[in-house]
């Protein structure tokens, strides 16, 4: 219940920033999805290669064990910056806790 209340506050604030980055992240969000992250990688080689008459190059990365190495201390100092800077309900102090 908690981590359902704490997504409904954070996350229409991430959806912002995803939207202002053009839509970069689909994963994990509404109306997003694999399939459209296809489509959109897939317009995107088209127009890269000016509809496949140049050759384009597509990096394919996995860095393992990535956000195991996340330091969650430097973590919770960048989301508790973030919540002051854009979240501007009175519940904050319960959110930040």
């Amino acid at each position: 219940i908690v981590q359902h209340w704490i997504c409904l506050r954070l996350e229409p604030l991430f959806e912002k920033i995803f939207q202002m980055q053009h839509n970069v992240s689909y994963n994990c969000r509404k109306d997003f999805g694999t399939m459209r992250a296809v489509r959109r990688l897939s317009t995107q080689m088209y127009n890269v290669s000016n509809g496949y008459r140049y050759k384009a190059y597509i990096g394919r990365f996995d860095i393992c064990s990535f956000f195991m190495s996340i330091d969650c201390v430097i973590l919770e100092e960048m989301l508790v910056e973030f919540i002051q800077e854009n979240y501007k309900n009175d519940d904050i102090e319960t959110l930040i806790l």
